[in-house]
């Protein structure tokens, strides 16, 4: 992730693939960040959005955390990317 001019490496548990919820063991996504104001608030337990502010297509999803950061993933697969019930574990590399 890019802020303020930065890398911030990052890692993503959590997330199945599509309706039959098939785990990734790696997967590469882009995508856009969203009410970011503090890098502290990056890292947290991501969910499913109620109201998406984008469309959600195959391959996409998009995830808010307990801080209000929203992210925009798409990566290259068949499917929406959800996170597990329990949610995503977004935590930054050291």
């Amino acid at each position: 992730m890019s802020f303020q001019g930065k890398q911030y490496p990052f890692n993503v548990s959590g997330l199945t693939i599509g309706a039959n919820n098939i785990g990734a063991s790696h997967l590469v996504a882009k995508g856009e960040v969203y009410g970011l104001a503090d890098l502290a608030k990056f890292a947290g337990t991501y969910v499913k959005t109620g109201g998406s502010i984008m469309p959600i297509t195959g391959g996409q999803s998009t995830l808010e955390n307990e801080n209000g950061v929203i992210m925009h993933l798409e990566g290259t697969v068949n499917g929406p990317l959800d996170p597990s019930p329990t949610g995503a574990i977004v935590p930054l590399a050291k």
